[in-house]
């Protein structure tokens, strides 16, 4: 039985929140200030701590302090739960390894023990307070303030429920480092190589307001290599508007010098992480050409609706660099982050989550960090930071910059389900919520699928040394030739132009296919039990129309335990899938229902 120690000096709150924890199954021990609580702990050996900061004798944040200054207590979780919302007392409490924070003024009952709950199940029962590694879903700053940079609060996303098995996997990933070792890293990556003396000269030419065109376009002449591809962007998709220029003063003029200066930092960041060191455990092109995927949806994102074009140019650089703490990993740790990936494509886990149990910390950890040191616009880093969170929390953590965080999430979404490249994380999410935040219509989503393939094969070009495009592997043809049969589905949802898993399965479905053509795999994408009934009654009127019926269904599901209403089970074999789920999961799930490989992973059919 799990033991959580609260810790709060007003016992009309204390106490009901204890009885509420035994009500839950949790053992509940009270302290009314920090003095207490070390007393406390000295007896009884504790799992999680609820900790007030406003507290005579002892304060939470002296608590903290003598917390973790003892070795077998470095790790153990710690909520704060306070009336407290000064940005001092939040940089503080992350640095001292807060892991979530919630407001008095704020509170619920039922928000509390969700986040209980959640950071439970994410962490083994018999796992030592010491070896103890972050929440299984993505890390994130946590704020009362979306310009609270400095305190770094990892936070179990509720919006992540994989199923038993998931769950399990999950839960049998222990941690390869220490939390110390990866801190001695992190503090390492202070020392990465500068960007170019270029980037350096024009950031501090472009903060001036006297800053001239002319200035610039000397200034990018000065390293060839970007003025190049400065020259090829120009003339990309991304700004064509006319005759192609053919000098850098052109390009700078089609740019604009309010954008040109994340444009420049955008390459130099690619040019950078470009090695043959990283490409030793990530593919580099079908790493960029995913985040340049997400920056173009991105940036279409926010001109839909309604952006300037400095926020459109401010969304395509959030796309293009929100996964490059993942290329940090790989080039720092190296053989260490060669088996968090190796051990993420075995489990079939989303990669953030075995980053954050086996390293400690997972790549958007380390963004914030980053893109201050790189001197980027602030604007630009929470959404970043942010970008694996569900809405829910989203809204709850950045309620300030919740369109930038909705806009990155879905573009970072809809780039996986459109199999534009590789971050090294092969799953697919829903993105029914994230359409919703951004009051996004069906057809301009619909646009958006449509075209951003063939603009993302434009700007890859343009920003990424290689210009052979013969070589480029082409991640759409190889994963629709897993299946070795031809997929014709038909897709249900409660909101299908919407749905990501729709998105996916129209990707792989057969290209040669004609209208005489039956449909051989129905696809249903079940968002909650509410939804049951509307998409068992969809997906009859689609077999019906089509003149097929009891189709091999693939029901995707949060916990891969929603089926369709029991009339419509009866014959109809199926394969259950949670949500999230990862690419090859639903690849091998398909192909049993085709009739390649049996259930078990016996010999095919």
């Amino acid at each position: 039985m799990r033991t959580i120690l609260v810790v709060d000096d007003m016992a009309v709150f204390r106490e009901p929140i204890a009885a509420s924890l035994v009500h839950q199954g949790y053992q509940a021990v009270c302290a009314a200030n920090g003095r207490e609580a070390l007393d406390v702990m000295k007896k009884k050996s504790v799992d999680l701590i609820l900790l007030d900061v406003a507290m005579p004798i002892m304060n939470g944040l002296d608590f903290l302090r003598a917390l973790r200054h003892e070795s077998k207590y470095k790790d153990l979780p710690v909520i704060l739960l306070t009336a407290v919302s000064e940005r001092d007392y939040i940089v503080q409490a992350g640095r001292l390894g807060v892991r979530d924070y919630l407001l008095k003024s704020r509170f619920s009952l039922k928000e509390l023990s969700a986040r209980i709950e959640s950071y439970f199940q994410a962490a083994p029962a018999d796992e030592d307070a010491q070896t103890k590694p972050d929440a299984a879903a993505p890390a994130a700053q946590t704020s009362n303030d979306d310009e609270v940079g400095e305190a770094t609060i990892v936070m179990t996303d509720p919006g992540v429920n994989p199923n038993a098995t998931a769950l399990e996997a999950l839960r049998s990933i222990k941690p390869i480092t220490t939390r110390s070792a990866i801190n001695e890293h992190i503090e390492s990556f202070d020392e990465l190589k500068a960007l170019s003396p270029c980037v350096g000269q024009l950031m501090k030419q472009t903060a001036s307001s006297t800053c001239s065109i002319e200035q610039v376009a000397r200034t990018i002449k000065q390293d060839q290599a970007i003025a190049l591809k400065v020259l090829k962007l120009a003339n990309s998709v991304v700004y064509s508007r006319g005759e192609p220029v053919e000098s850098v003063h052109n390009a700078v003029m089609r740019i604009g010098l309010s954008q040109i200066r994340n444009v420049v930092m955008n390459i130099a960041v690619m040019d950078q992480f470009s090695n043959d060191t990283t490409a030793a455990h990530i593919d580099v092109r079908l790493f960029w050409e995913h985040a340049i995927a997400t920056g173009m949806i991105a940036s279409q994102l926010t001109r839909v609706r309604g952006g300037n074009e400095n926020e459109v140019e401010a969304a395509f650089t959030m796309g293009l660099l929100h996964d490059v703490g993942r290329m940090v990993l790989a080039d720092h740790l190296q053989e260490l982050y060669a088996q968090v990936l190796e051990t993420a494509v075995k489990l079939q886990l989303p990669l953030e989550q075995v980053e954050s149990r086996m390293i400690l910390v997972n790549h958007a950890d380390l963004m914030d960090k980053l893109l201050h040191a790189w001197k980027f616009p602030k604007n630009l880093i929470n959404p970043i930071a942010f970008h694996h969170l569900s809405m829910a929390n989203a809204r709850k953590l950045a309620p300030r910059s919740i369109t930038e965080c909705a806009t990155l999430g879905l573009a970072n979404r809809l780039a996986h389900a459109l199999l534009l490249g590789s971050s090294g994380n092969e799953s697919i999410y829903p993105t029914e919520d994230f359409a919703h935040a951004l009051k996004l219509k069906p057809e301009q989503l619909d646009d958006i699928v449509e075209n951003i393939p063939d603009q993302t094969h434009d700007v890859k070009f343009a920003m990424l040394s290689s210009t052979n495009q013969q070589e480029w592997p082409d991640i759409r043809v190889n994963t629709r030739k897993q299946l070795e049969a031809p997929l014709r589905p038909i897709f249900i949802s409660a909101q299908p132009h919407l749905d990501a898993f729709g998105i996916f399965t129209k990707v792989l479905a057969d290209p040669l296919a004609g209208p005489e053509d039956p449909p051989n795999i129905a696809v249903a994408h079940i968002g909650n039990v509410n939804e049951r009934v509307q998409v068992t009654t969809l997906l009859r009127k689609a077999e019906s129309e089509a003149g097929v019926e009891n189709l091999p269904t693939l029901l995707i599901s949060p916990k891969a335990n929603i089926l369709l209403e029991d009339s419509a089970m009866a014959n109809r074999s199926h394969q259950l899938l949670p949500s999230p789920t990862s690419i090859s999961r639903m690849i091998r799930a398909l192909r049993v229902l085709l009739g390649v490989e049996q259930q078990a992973g016996g010999a095919a059919a």
